[in-house]
């Protein structure tokens, strides 16, 4: 995983589910079933790691009903 800004011009790396999820204590301070089931609220398949993390938070963030 990359921790470092992508430079402006090049694509950002992108990451699946399962990559994300093996990163989550790193990442997100989490579970990995938490970062697994955030991200599977999505229809994407691969994120950038701003993406998940975005996800991620919004996803912990959300009410319990």
């Amino acid at each position: 995983m990359t921790t470092k800004k992508e430079k402006k011009g090049q694509a950002a790396s992108v990451y699946t589910v399962s990559q994300l999820a093996a990163a989550s204590d790193k990442l997100f301070g989490t579970s990995k079933i938490i970062v697994k089931a955030a991200l599977k609220t999505s229809e994407k398949k691969t994120f950038t790691e701003d993406e998940a993390v975005k996800i991620v938070n919004a996803f912990r963030k959300k009410e319990v009903k």
